[in-house]
Order: C-alpha cells, then sequence, then structure tokens
C-alpha cells in the first residue's frame, strides 16, 4: 500500500524521506523518482511573482491515495510515497 500523507510547511524533510526510501527499498530499486514544487520567478504572463496561494478539495489525500494505488500496480513500481502540503497553503517566493 502507498504511503499518502498530507502536511503543513516544514513537516516534511525531503533527505530524510529519500533517505528512508533507500533503506526500506535496499538494492530492489534503481532509482527513486521525485518531483519539489517551487514558486516561480515569473508568471506565464511575465508578471513578477510574489506568493503562490493555492487549495485542495478536502478529500485530496483519498483521491491521492487512488492514484498512488494504481501507479503501485504498475510492473516494476515498488512503492508510491506521496507527501503534499495541506490545503490553503500560502507560499511566499523565496520561502522554504
Amino acid at each position: 500500500m502507498p504511503d499518502v500523507g498530507v502536511h503543513r510547511k516544514g513537516e516534511v524533510d525531503l533527505p530524510d524521506l529519500l533517505r528512508r526510501l533507500r533503506k526500506d527499498l535496499g538494492e530492489k530499486v534503481g532509482a527513486i523518482g521525485c518531483f519539489v514544487g517551487v514558486v516561480r520567478t515569473l508568471s506565464s504572463k511575465g508578471e513578477k511573482v510574489r506568493h503562490l496561494s493555492y487549495e485542495a478539495a478536502g478529500d485530496a489525500a483519498k483521491k491521492l491515495e487512488e492514484i498512488a494505488s494504481e501507479v503501485e500496480r504498475q510492473p516494476n513500481i515498488k512503492r508510491v510515497n506521496e507527501q503534499s502540503q495541506k490545503r490553503g497553503s500560502h507560499l511566499e517566493k523565496g520561502s522554504d
């Protein structure tokens, strides 16, 4: 079963998460895919971006778990671990 979580800003330590995945999966895998989104400097319209505000549906964790389970059933996929920031987040440009 995939590991899915929705967290507050700063609750997920990416290097620690990668270390734990590598330890758990050992020599069984040849790659760990990772996506980290950041606030861009310019919008698609060329305007300066100062912050990013977004929301997610209340059942986001459930939907993410469904998607992760589907991906995990694919051949040669050992595990899916999906961690997201909580709904209603506000990220300032240049923040962690």
